[in-house]
């Protein structure tokens, strides 16, 4: 376990937090070279964060063209949301939803998710119970 597991903030976590002041810094200064590479950094993190396991696997991912837009417009990558995903951070999720996730996740259930962006879209992440398949989707796609 690591210091930082230990104290409550799983490791995964650390590659969304330094990507989120990177990207809070660019967009402050979005003119300065060293606020660019800081950015550039923490994407490279974040992608390889996204890369390894988590509590189940995602198969293939695929966008709708409503989840394509929520991400442009709320200025995200999807691996932000992908990674809270299959690390078991369901986001919105009711109570009674995060708790079927959580025995999905052990009985190759249908795991979903539920975030919100920056751009007040309501993103959807479902993976199939057979792990073939992760689809991001919005609200109004369901």
């Amino acid at each position: 376990m690591s210091e930082r597991e230990r104290f409550g903030f799983p490791e995964w976590q650390a590659p969304l937090t330094e990507y989120q002041r990177a990207f809070e810094r660019y967009h402050a200064n979005p003119g300065s070279l060293a606020t660019t590479a800081f950015l550039d950094r923490a994407i490279a993190r974040l992608e390889a964060a996204y890369r390894r396991p988590g509590l189940f696997e995602l198969g293939r991912v695929a966008l709708s063209d409503g989840a394509c837009e929520a991400l442009v417009s709320g200025k995200h990558l999807a691996e932000e949301f992908l990674i809270r995903h299959k690390h078991g951070d369901w986001g919105l999720a009711e109570r009674e939803d995060a708790a079927l996730n959580r025995s999905a996740v052990h009985r190759a259930g249908e795991v979903t998710s539920r975030y919100q962006t920056r751009g007040e879209a309501e993103l959807w992440i479902s993976t199939r119970g057979d792990r073939s398949t992760t689809h991001l989707f919005t609200r109004d796609e369901y």
